[in-house]
């Protein structure tokens, strides 16, 4: 799936919330995205491509926003899930870049009062020099109508489940 991408991928990759929650609950523990309760719509196979996408690339490109939601996220598991999933993405953002938008930034764009905060920072990082990796439709129609380099994740996951 990743040769079909028109996207530049010597970029780094912005993850959208659902989908970074994916990668570390995965990279923690395949098993552990079928038991977790933010993950019921995803299989270990869209970790996979998730995956191989951000290896396609030149990394993964963090902002606040998205660390903060996914951390809160990740937590609604049980222990030993719940401290395994913390580590592996205290890992994560030790290792990867992050860049940070200012909230002011953010609620002055133009799209904020269509995707907020979070998705606002996003369009931004996509729009200087990342490509944005979402499965939320309203993000994925926002940062393609700023120009925005972005890949509807579920684009691929459909063109996976039809091969």
């Amino acid at each position: 799936y990743v040769a079909t991408l028109s996207s530049d991928m010597s970029k780094p990759i912005a993850l959208d919330t659902n989908l970074a929650l994916l990668f570390v609950v995965g990279a923690t523990n395949r098993n552990y995205i079928a038991k977790h309760k933010r993950l019921l719509s995803y299989e270990v196979e869209d970790f996979d491509v998730v995956a191989n996408l951000i290896d396609a690339s030149s990394g993964v490109l963090l902002c606040p926003n998205v660390v903060s939601e996914t951390s809160n996220l990740a937590r609604y598991v049980a222990e030993p899930m719940r401290s395994e999933i913390s580590s592996s993405l205290a890992a994560l953002v030790r290792r990867c870049a992050e860049t940070y938008i200012e909230s002011a930034s953010a609620v002055s764009s133009r799209f904020h009062d269509r995707v907020g905060v979070t998705d606002s920072v996003l369009v931004i990082l996509a729009e200087t020099g990342a490509v944005l990796l979402t499965d939320d439709l309203g993000l994925y129609l926002v940062a393609s109508e700023a120009g925005a380099d972005v890949i509807n994740y579920n684009h691929i996951r459909e063109a996976r489940l039809q091969a």
